[in-house]
Parts: structure tokens; C-alpha cells; sequence
């Protein structure tokens, strides 16, 4: 997924590792000055933001980038806290909330609705380190095609068979031809996962085959036993 070598990936897991010690270890002597960090996967920085301008050269000396911010992490995580209390009866315009140290801010993602409003007004008052990112987007969940995963066609619900990849790299799952029969609008979770390319269930058989339109399906050659396997 990520595109790496077998050798990248086990350089790259070896310098994570590294700026995880070194994380820990800053976080200890830099104590209330420090406000997060985070690591630059494909050049192999790590950036530590910190409050304090007499500790940059700390920064410097373990390997890191250091980044002079306003806020420190304990005061995000404050913020953040108080988001939570409240955040129970949020709408559900509002997606998400969570800090972020590369803008030494707690985000907050909505959708721009009136109904967000209320929400976004009342975090504001937390303080000026809230800031919002709108969003189209609507949070969805997505999982692997396994052998025996359930889907809906018609106002049947039917079973994953197996995945396939057509030579073109096109997806497909292989299901029984009894399914195929209900409809050609195939879903899972209510949301399009793909289309019937066609089916046979008569004395010649009984398989079907569905194109996969949903570019996020992941085919995988497993199938679920129904018994933790």
C-alpha cells in the first residue's frame, strides 16, 4: 500500500523507531515545553514542536527539527478534554474533533450545515487554538472483501463467495447466481458497493459475478471460516 521495497520498508520502520525513542525521551526533559511531534515518512524527519526558544538547540542536539510554537500539549489536550465533555450531543454535521501539532490546533471538522453552528460557536469559546475544516466529506465505514462478508441486492441478502481480479486489473466478487437474479445494484452498509456482470442458475449452474464500483474495496484472497479463521 504504501509503495515500498521490502528494504524501504525496513529502513523506514528502523528510523520510526528511532524518532519514537527520541520522541520519548524529549518529551521527558523537555517537560511542559513541549507540544508534539510528528515524523515525515518519506524524507525521515521528525519535528518536535516546542514553547520554549532556550530549548531548540535540546531539539537540535537529539536529531530533531524543532518548531517554536504558541501552545504547548498539555494545554491542546485541555482543550480538547473540554471538547469532549460537551461533545456527546454534537450533530452530526460535526464529523470529528483532535489535536493537531503540525498547526499546534484542535480541529474540528464539519460539514458546513446550520445545524453545526451551535456546536463550533460553543467550542470556540474554549479559546482561539480551535480552528475548523470544512468538509463534503461523510465518514464511512470500509473493510476488506473477505469470502462469507454479507451484502444486499434487491431485498435479498447474499454472501461474498470469493474476490476476484479480472487481467486488467478490474475488481470482482464471484457470489452465487441465485443472487444475481434479485437485482443488479449490489450494497453493503447501504452504500453502492457494486453492479451484477452477470449470473446462471439453472441446470448449468448457479454463480454469479459482480463488478466492484466502490474504488475503496480491498480484494483479498481470504475467506472468513466463521470460527475465528
Amino acid at each position: 500500500d504504501a509503495q515500498l521495497t521490502p528494504k524501504e520498508a525496513r529502513e523506514r520502520a528502523k528510523a520510526e523507531a528511532g524518532a519514537s525513542r527520541t520522541v520519548s525521551e524529549l518529551r521527558k526533559t523537555l517537560g511542559s515545553a513541549y507540544a508534539g511531534a510528528w515524523f515525515d515518512g518519506s524524507t525521515r524527519k521528525l519535528t518536535v514542536a516546542l514553547i520554549d526558544r532556550a530549548m531548540l538547540d535540546q531539539v537540535r542536539a537529539a536529531g530533531a527539527e524543532p518548531k517554536l510554537v504558541k501552545r504547548n500539549l498539555a494545554g491542546l489536550n485541555g482543550a480538547m478534554s473540554r471538547l469532549d465533555r460537551f461533545g456527546e450531543n454534537a450533530p452530526a454535521a460535526v464529523l470529528s474533533w483532535y489535536v493537531d501539532p503540525p498547526t499546534n490546533s484542535v480541529v474540528i471538522e464539519a460539514q458546513k450545515d446550520p445545524a453545526a453552528d451551535a456546536f463550533i460557536n460553543r467550542a470556540r469559546g474554549v479559546g482561539d487554538m480551535v480552528r475548523v475544516e470544512w468538509t463534503t466529506k461523510t465518514p464511512r465505514t470500509f473493510a476488506d472483501m473477505l469470502g462469507g462478508n454479507g451484502f444486499t441486492i434487491g431485498n435479498a441478502r447474499c454472501s461474498v463467495g470469493f474476490s476476484a481480479t479480472g487481467p486488467n486489473g478490474s475488481k470482482h466478487i464471484i457470489t452465487a447466481g441465485h443472487c444475481t437474479q434479485d437485482g443488479t445494484l449490489v450494497l453493503s452498509d447501504g452504500q453502492e458497493l457494486g453492479r451484477v456482470a452477470g449470473g446462471t442458475f439453472n441446470t448449468d449452474g448457479d454463480f454469479g459475478l459482480i463488478d466492484l464500483t466502490d474504488a475503496t474495496a480491498n480484494t483479498t484472497p481470504f475467506v472468513d471460516t466463521r470460527d475465528g479463521g
